[in-house]
């Protein structure tokens, strides 16, 4: 008896996901249904496999093994409640023989005791990985609430969201200064190739001839020749004078 008191030491942890849940109880009893309607409450698609004993009388704790064992072999089931409604001390007797114990005990997967009420021990609950007060109770523990699961998947989807959202801020404030620091130069290089244009320009206006008769200066030919000195130059000789708004023609009278 001492080996299945001790069992608390060696507890299995309780699997993260529960997809399926293995149940041995009776098929007529008020357990299964109330086992079901909790799982499903909580969580509408949780499954629920049932393999049916009997609960009391004769050849009930072989019945017992025989489920336990079978679901500690079955790989679609991730844990196991084991359990009857409240009872007598007869009533329960089956949950305390040795071999209900000792299949509890080498079951494989988590296992959860849940026999008669809160008041009710059984080596049963000794040799489990987990007693609960009550079927119900033990389907509650290996059931998530689907509102529970919906708020987290919110909260999550809120943060992903809020991130990408701040991401979205984030790039496009970069890009604004980007663009503002590229307007900059651009408007930086511009100017100076304004400023480039405009000198170039007056370089340009000074080096054009009709900029120099502005200024009062005359421009002589003779012949279609420009005259830059007086030594080309005639007494009688014809030249065309060309001033800013015009041409004046005349003749030389005198070359000194």
């Amino acid at each position: 008896t001492s080996e299945f008191v001790h069992k608390k030491e060696s507890e299995k942890t309780m699997p993260s996901k529960i997809k399926r849940i293995g149940v041995v109880t009776s098929e007529t009893g008020a357990v299964i249904h109330d086992i079901i309607n909790i799982a499903r409450r909580r969580n509408a698609s949780q499954d629920i496999v049932l393999y049916p004993i009997k609960v009391q009388g004769i050849g009930a704790d072989k019945e017992i093994a025989n489920g336990i064992d079978f679901f500690s072999n079955y790989a679609n089931v991730d844990a196991v409640i084991v359990g009857r409604g409240g009872g007598s001390d007869e009533d329960l007797q089956c949950f305390n023989s040795e071999i209900v114990a000792r299949a509890v005990y080498n079951c494989k997967k988590f296992i959860v005791s849940a026999v008669g009420h809160e008041t009710d021990t059984t080596l049963c609950d000794y040799s489990a990985d987990l007693r609960a007060p009550t079927p119900s109770a033990a389907a509650e523990l290996l059931t998530r609430d689907r509102g529970d699961q919906k708020s987290k998947l919110k909260l999550l989807m809120q943060n992903i969201q809020n991130g990408m959202q701040y991401k979205l801020v984030s790039s496009s404030n970069n890009l604004h200064a980007l663009m503002d620091n590229i307007n900059n130069e651009m408007q930086n290089y511009l100017f100076k190739k304004q400023k480039q244009f405009d000198l170039l320009g007056e370089m340009l206006k000074n080096c054009n001839p009709k900029a120099i008769l502005n200024k009062g200066y005359a421009k002589i030919e003779s012949n279609g020749q420009s005259i830059a000195s007086a030594n080309k130059l005639s007494v009688g000789q014809d030249v065309n004078i060309y001033f800013a708004d015009g041409v004046a023609i005349a003749g030389v009278k005198e070359v000194k």
